[in-house]
């Protein structure tokens, strides 16, 4: 699996650098951003978004000349791949690495629970009906929240609001032919 997700991460961050794609972006929807690329003579379309609070650093334990952290870099996306017949992909980017062999949970304000498999920075469904059933949940709004361990035992706690997701949503899907 991470094969069919492994890009994901580079090209967020390929889009998010580089302002020529964000203009040519299907639109904002409240919190989210839908994007459609050209990757490989293949369309692929995304919609994320990043948490409501930016996740603040950890202060450095040691005294002296310790570098602050940078700040994590959190989004959730759901990703069509048309030609790979990968529809709807949902991904958690925690901006740091995760605990391996651990779990990241998404949960919502109505107490809808799904448990994502953690690889690297990412986490993800572990079947396409946990990635429609996420979907599904989204478009209904409100907000989510993703928790997970990093590598160094931190545990993360990421909160997003999912005004205008179903939006982005049907823009994406519009834009890759998904019915």
């Amino acid at each position: 699996m991470p094969n069919a997700y492994g890009l994901v991460p580079f090209f967020l961050a390929v889009l998010m650098a580089a302002p020529a794609f964000a203009e040519d972006g299907l639109g904002r929807f409240g919190a989210w951003k839908a994007l459609r690329v050209v990757e490989k003579k293949q369309t692929v379309c995304y919609m994320v978004a990043h948490p409501i609070e930016k996740p603040e650093p950890k202060k450095p334990v040691k005294t002296g000349k310790a570098k602050p952290a940078l700040p994590r870099e959190a989004y959730v996306m759901v990703t069509f791949r048309p030609g790979e017949n990968l529809a709807p992909v949902f991904s958690y980017g925690a901006g740091v690495i995760l605990k391996e062999g651990s779990e990241a949970l998404l949960l919502n304000l109505n107490k809808e629970k799904f448990s994502l498999f953690t690889s690297g920075e990412g986490a993800w469904a572990r079947a396409s009906a946990t990635d429609q059933a996420i979907v599904k949940m989204m478009q209904k709004g409100g907000a989510m929240a993703v928790v997970a361990v990093s590598a160094k035992g931190g545990k993360l706690a990421d909160k997003f609001d999912l005004k205008g997701a179903a939006e982005a949503y049907k823009k994406i899907a519009g834009a890759c032919g998904i019915p």
